[in-house]
């Protein structure tokens, strides 16, 4: 971090930048990579003579809503040498569906109580694009009725903003919901292109 006429810090959003600019010209004097989102706007304060700058970094994980999305808060000093622990590895949760068995017109009630309901958030189709709610193609409740009801009739998981919907849906409908995601999970395991081949080192020889 550098000193001088600083104008202010501003963010570049998904470029992961937190950014300062000098005051008469606007030129970009510093940058620190926040390794995530940078939306907000910072703060800065005095202790005990000394001038911070505190950054809140964070937005939707890139690479799904299981993704880490390394949320926190940078507090910046002069002649601060801190750094930040590098990103982990992350690899998204497999298709891996229990094979579907329901009838068309189960799937197809499914569907209809599902964009009623539930495609608002977890996507037309069960296709989730973003990473603000969970992509149900890959959870877990597939392989459950029981734990499925559990979150959508019983209100397991309102801590996290997933609403209890007894009200709206009959225990046939929420099984009806769970066969339309086995189906069109299985379906997009189907149409998955195939994983690419492992990378040769060069000293392999195929045989004839």
């Amino acid at each position: 971090m550098t000193g001088g006429e600083i104008a202010g810090y501003s963010g570049n959003g998904a470029g992961e930048e937190l950014r300062a600019y000098d005051a008469k010209n606007g030129t970009q004097l510093w940058s620190y990579k926040a390794q995530t989102a940078v939306y907000a706007g910072p703060i800065t304060y005095e202790l005990d003579g000394e001038q911070y700058i505190a950054q809140s970094v964070g937005g939707a994980a890139q690479g799904g809503y299981f993704a880490p999305g390394y949320a926190r808060m940078l507090v910046f000093k002069l002649g601060g040498a801190a750094t930040l622990p590098p990103n982990q590895p992350y690899t998204p949760p497999p298709l891996s569906p229990p094979p579907s068995t329901a009838s068309a017109d189960v799937i197809k009630h499914g569907g209809e109580k599902y964009s009623q309901y539930c495609s608002v958030c977890h996507g037309q189709d069960g296709v989730q694009q973003r990473g603000t709610f969970p992509n149900l193609m890959v959870s877990g409740l597939l392989h459950s009725q029981e734990g499925f009801d559990q979150v959508v009739l019983q209100g397991q998981r309102l801590e996290k903003g997933m609403g209890n919907f007894s009200k709206d849906l009959k225990p046939e409908d929420s099984a009806a919901v769970r066969e339309f995601l086995i189906a069109r999970a299985n379906l997009l395991k189907k149409q998955a292109p195939p994983a690419p081949p492992a990378a040769s080192d060069g000293n392999q020889h195929q045989a004839n």
